[in-house]
């Protein structure tokens, strides 16, 4: 339920108090119906709270492996190589040194220059990855635009860690 929703309700509820609160033979407040509207309130107010996050869906599990891709890619983008390295997988940390990692990946994006625009491609997940241990895996695939070269794709084999969380197990740019 949206805000604008929540706040029509709440008006509506202040505004039918008084038309509804009155029982229609005593002219006196009927408690029951008041208790009534104040407890449908008070339970749309506690799904809508956006800290108890009833009323919001949970990510999906495609939006936190975009999210996990761009978050690894930005620091790319800024030139964070060692960083990139460090929160890299396991598996792309034993096949690659640090420095050796940081001088390719400088390399690569010096000849292609800033990067101007990325834009989602594919994301698909797979069951296994050759070479590597069992656990979820997927391929992301971003086409991108750099100053010195019209497009590129962009690749990134993820993988997910038994703590829940996507990482990244190769760096592709094509």
């Amino acid at each position: 339920m949206s805000g604008a929703a929540l706040v029509t309700l709440q008006r509506y509820f202040i505004r039918s108090q008084k038309i509804s609160e009155m029982d229609n033979f005593t002219g006196k407040y009927n408690s029951k119906a008041l208790y009534m509207k104040y407890l449908i309130l008070i339970l749309l107010m506690f799904f809508h709270n956006p800290v108890t996050g009833l009323a919001q869906d949970a990510p999906s599990e495609g939006e936190l492996l975009q999210q996990a891709a761009r978050d690894w890619l930005q620091l790319i983008d800024d030139q964070e190589y060692a960083e990139s390295w460090e929160q890299a997988s396991d598996q792309l940390q034993t096949k690659i040194s640090k420095d050796n990692w940081s001088d390719v990946i400088q390399t690569v994006r010096k000849i292609f220059g800033n990067l101007t625009e990325r834009e989602i491609l594919s994301a698909n997940f797979i069951a296994t990855s050759p070479d590597a241990p069992r656990g979820k895996y997927a391929v992301i695939k971003f086409t991108v635009y750099f100053e010195n070269a019209k497009t590129a794709v962009e690749t990134l084999n993820m993988y997910k860690k038994p703590q829940g969380n996507w990482t990244v197990s190769g760096y592709y740019i094509e």
